[in-house]
């Protein structure tokens, strides 16, 4: 028999148990919440896609243009922010000049401009120059501090600049600059408690210094007595001159605020700005399919479906037939398009899809994945678990499925068959687990206290109601 071939997809990942690198028991205990602008980058996709701008299939393959690397590193949400601004620079929807003024400039390869003795100052926070945290490598306690040149070291690797898909890796001129301690941290709880004399030395690469002011502190004579606050930021700043002196509480918060921020994070921000400019989508367009989708799954659709199948044959077996016409009975929306005029629904980048939905029962065990990327029905369980959208997950559930569902505490007998659904196409499957036994005295509403997230993957079993006292 001829060895099987595939084509080498980096998405495709289904029984490749070489790619499946992350643990799924650390996954379960993954509970960050989704960020603003993930939730801002998922309606940018929904409304590009419902306005025709972006077709589903390009956003795909978009995705899959990642290099590999970073198609294994890179979160959920920055493959889809690359996605998007690869598909609206092919279509001619924005330009790569209107990315770059969005983003701030790249750093160049530059000539040294500085030199020993030179009195220079460090960048503010707020310049426009394309960074993002944690790859930036000023330090935040310097930003708006003055000082002099001691060093000039000559050219590095710019390393800034890898936090960015389409940006080489420049070499930038660094320098060792001398700081007086009295300046960096006057106005911090008590200041600097040394003498004035002390300093700080630091390298900072090329494109984070600038030429001190006549009124800097590096500007002027040594003294006990001359102090300044230096940090300049962006917002709640007090202008004085030439300098904005700010509380370096707030400086600090922002800071580690900006540390959870992915790489590609920047890359969203900027598509977001760019679209609401250009008027390809609007500000209250984009603030109610956020609200949409940070809503989704929190009525509880997908339990009320499954509780009213398991208390009313009829219903159930129309939802059996037709997933979306008997989620319609309930005034459920099963296909992600939204009842406000012109708004997708968070149903991943897709307009229109179709509910099927399976049962489990004492012959047959459903399991729901998605091995090409996270096809999920959002709109009736809300944004998928991170597990569900591991390469793990994706890889194994396939090729091992009782062994990835006993990692979830699900032992299937082996006289009951474990049937996997691969969602490859345009459709979302939801399960209807078994019904507990002894449930029968319950109400509807008591039910659905029952039914789990997971137990309408097919990862779990429903609920067993307490005993009664």
């Amino acid at each position: 028999m001829a060895a099987r071939t595939a084509v080498d997809s980096p998405q495709d990942l289904g029984g490749k148990l070489d790619k499946a690198s992350e643990s799924l028991a650390d996954l379960f205990q993954a509970h960050k919440p989704v960020q603003h602008w993930e939730f801002q980058q998922h309606g940018l996709a929904c409304l590009l896609v419902g306005a025709g701008y972006v077709r589903s299939g390009e956003f795909r393959r978009s995705v899959e243009y990642l290099p590999q690397a970073a198609l294994e590193c890179k979160s959920y949400y920055e493959k889809w922010a690359f996605a998007t601004a690869n598909v609206l620079l092919e279509r001619g929807l924005i330009s790569q000049a209107e990315l770059d003024a969005a983003l701030g400039q790249p750093h160049q390869p530059a000539n040294i401009n500085f030199h020993v003795g030179d009195k220079v100052r460090i960048r503010p926070e707020n310049s426009s120059l394309r960074f993002r945290k944690p790859h930036i490598r000023t330090p935040g306690y310097i930003f708006g501090c003055s000082g002099t040149v001691q060093e000039v070291f000559g050219y590095l690797e710019d390393p800034e600049s890898d936090a960015f898909f389409n940006v080489s890796l420049p070499k930038q001129p660094v320098y060792r600059v001398s700081l007086r301690q009295v300046d960096i941290w006057k106005g911090v709880g008590e200041g600097y408690a040394g003498s004035p004399t002390d300093e700080l030395q630091v390298e900072v690469f090329q494109p984070w210094l600038e030429a001190a002011s006549p009124t800097d502190p590096a500007s002027q004579p040594t003294s006990h007595s001359h102090t300044a606050a230096p940090v300049q930021s962006h917002s709640h700043a007090h202008d004085h001159g030439d300098h904005f002196h700010e509380e370096r509480q707030e400086v600090e918060q922002r800071a580690v605020e900006l540390e959870d921020a992915g790489d590609l994070s920047a890359l969203s921000l900027a598509l977001v700005k760019i679209c609401l400019e250009k008027g390809l989508v609007t500000a209250e367009a984009l603030r109610q399919i956020v609200e949409e989708i940070q809503m989704a799954g929190q009525q509880g659709h997908g339990q009320k479906l499954v509780a009213h199948a398991w208390t009313d044959a009829a219903f159930k077996a129309r939802l059996l037939r037709d997933g979306g016409s008997a989620a319609a009975e309930l005034g459920i929306s099963a296909d992600g398009v939204s009842s406000k005029a012109g708004i997708t629904a968070p149903s991943g980048p897709l307009s229109e899809v179709t509910l099927k939905v399976v049962e489990n029962t004492d012959a047959v065990h459903n399991l729901i994945v998605c091995t090409l990327c996270s096809c999920y029905p959002i709109p009736i369980l809300g944004l998928p678990p991170p597990w569900y959208k591991s390469r793990s997950y994706r890889a194994r559930s396939v090729r091992e499925p009782r062994v990835v569902l006993k990692e979830f505490g699900t032992i299937v007998p082996e006289d009951i068959k474990v049937t996997v659904h691969d969602s490859t196409a345009d459709t979302r499957f939801l399960v209807i687990p078994q019904r507990p036994a002894g449930t029968e005295h319950l109400t509807e509403e008591e039910l659905q206290q029952l039914v789990t997230r997971d137990s309408m993957v097919g990862a779990a079993f429903a609920k067993i109601p307490a005993a009664p006292h």
